[in-house]
């Protein structure tokens, strides 16, 4: 699976202002390897892609209503695309909306409290801190 259509620039948020050299598709075996090396992120190569949604915070997370809330639906797919499989998390921990929208501590509560129900935790210091520094970097 190509980890982005043809030559369509990344839309995710940390390449807004990346190099030109970050348009894809990244196809084949090691697809995940040269979109890392391409990135300069620092991660083992055999993560599986994945399609990522890229921007899950609550505003684009529809839920029902009652005593037991179950997700409805997913909205807003604008940075969504094929990347490796530790992306969504890792978009998912860093992102913060504007707190005219919502308070810091209630989104401080959705990710603790509420993503672990949607995805699986990775590890801090092997997967988040590697992807983090490649993010400032592109800031």
């Amino acid at each position: 699976m190509p980890l982005q259509s043809t030559n369509n620039p990344l839309r995710s948020w940390p390449f807004r202002t990346h190099r030109d050299d970050l348009y894809g598709p990244w196809i084949g075996n090691d697809a995940v390897r040269r979109f890392q090396e391409a990135c300069c992120i620092d991660l083992k190569d055999d993560w599986p892609v994945a399609f990522t949604h890229g921007d899950l915070v609550p505003c684009n997370t529809l839920v029902t209503k009652g005593e037991n809330p179950k997700v409805a639906a997913i909205i807003d797919w604008a940075q969504g695309g094929w990347f490796p499989s530790y992306w969504e998390w890792c978009k998912a921990k860093w992102v913060y909306m504007p707190e005219t929208d919502m308070v810091r501590a209630q989104q401080e509560l959705w990710k603790e409290r509420y993503l672990p129900l949607v995805m699986d935790a990775l590890s801090e210091t092997e997967v988040y801190h590697p992807w983090f520094y490649f993010t400032l970097s592109n800031v």
